[in-house]
């Protein structure tokens, strides 16, 4: 497979925590800086020995978000996955971004978190790190799980944006006269190609950042129906008792594990309560 970076001379980039964290769990999707250029950009996000200190004189929302997250595992000095930057704002709006707080914001489009976290020293700016370290990311980069979610990323960044029609469970593309986008794709064995178009019809490649809400009903004796919203991280579950959740702060990729498992009740069970959660007066 073909890499859109350069596997052995891709950089790392050191962040403080707990916006390390918060990026390669998928809920911060900016990252601000004074520099940075327009061009796009993957790089290695290595979280730094410091935890920063300023974290509550950010804007209020900050604030109120931060108190909401309930895991406290912050780990410093590693490396934690791989990001890309799809572009960088100059003088961004930060009354338009929830995480924006400028002046340039790093748009960020793509992460993923390696299985574990890889003890390095971090530097200033874009820095390369060392041989032993570099073969431990490599590793990670050469990871079966890590090739689909780049064969996914780079899938749907192919296609225009897609909606799904929920009736007859095809995709569609309003932007062409015939309604369908047709796209070709390298995929290195038959058996992948399969795997992919498995986990399209699974993602449908939906701009989740102009999607809300989605919701999936469950044929569980204990679950009757999920509901996730993009933008807050808000799980909300109804059981067939007539109770309902909402549990915050659930990265995507939970909520994508959880359309996966094959028991939606045992998932919740081991998983998702051990998020912070609420109880509805009403179901959903």
């Amino acid at each position: 497979m073909s890499y859109p970076f350069n596997i052995e001379n891709i950089r790392a980039f050191s962040i403080k925590q707990p916006w390390s964290s918060l990026i390669i769990k998928n809920i911060k999707n900016i990252e601000n800086r004074t520099w940075g250029s327009d061009n796009e950009k993957w790089f290695i996000l290595h979280s730094s020995k410091e935890y920063d200190k300023n974290t509550l004189k950010t804007k209020p929302n900050i604030i109120k978000k931060l108190k909401t997250i309930k895991w406290k595992n912050f780990p410093t000095g590693v490396i934690l996955g791989i990001v890309h930057v799809t572009n960088v704002e100059s003088n961004c709006d930060v009354d338009k971004y929830f995480w924006a707080t400028g002046p340039k914001c790093w748009h960020i489009d793509f992460v993923y978190e390696f299985d574990k976290p890889i003890k390095a020293t971090g530097a200033l700016s874009f820095w390369k790190p060392d041989s032993n370290v570099m073969s431990k990311v490599i590793k990670e980069l050469s990871d079966k799980s890590f090739l689909q979610s780049l064969y996914m990323y780079q899938f749907c960044k192919t296609l225009n944006t897609i909606y799904l029609n929920k009736q007859d469970k095809k995709w569609y593309d309003k932007s062409k006269p015939w309604g369908f986008n047709i796209v070709r794709i390298k995929v290195p064995t038959l058996l992948d190609g399969f795997k992919m178009l498995q986990r399209f019809e699974n993602n449908n490649c939906v701009n989740k950042d102009n999607v809300t809400k989605e919701s999936f009903q469950c044929n569980s004796e204990a679950i009757k129906m999920v509901e996730y919203n993009y933008g807050s991280l808000i799980l909300t579950v109804v059981f067939n008792s007539g109770k309902s959740y909402e549990y915050f702060d659930v990265p995507r990729k939970v909520y994508d594990d959880l359309k996966r498992s094959e028991s939606k009740g045992k998932f919740i069970n081991t998983i998702i309560k051990k998020f912070k959660c609420r109880a509805l007066t009403q179901a959903v």
